[in-house]
């Protein structure tokens, strides 16, 4: 979609943008920071009756980080995205990841990290 009709990849960007607090709560949910993005949605929320499905598919947060990155590449898109839709999109995804890192090692010790 992104290199055949850009415009409506970046019609889902700006939907997945317009979600975004509904995203950032279920992270909140989940113990979280940053945005936790459906696995399966309607409005936004996650609607999945599959208990691990919508508490594990991080997976979502990278396809839509990965997208915005594909479309900055592909679309001559002077409109702002970048500012207005994809940073914001990329920040949070990324603060999910940093939130599902740990710095603690396997034996338990203190970090120095």
């Amino acid at each position: 979609m992104t290199y055949t009709t850009p415009h409506a990849a970046a019609d889902a960007l700006h939907w997945r943008r317009d979600t975004l607090e509904l995203a950032q709560a279920r992270a909140g949910q989940l113990g979280l920071r940053g945005a936790a993005f459906p696995w399966r949605t309607i409005d936004g929320e996650e609607c999945s009756g599959y208990w691990p499905a919508g508490t594990a598919a991080f997976h979502v947060n990278a396809d839509i980080a990965d997208a915005v990155v594909r479309y900055q590449a592909a679309a001559d898109d002077d409109s702002g995205f970048e500012r207005d839709t994809g940073l914001e999109l990329l920040v949070e995804t990324a603060r999910l990841w940093r939130s599902l890192a740990t710095t603690t090692p396997p034996d338990g010790s203190a970090s120095t990290a």
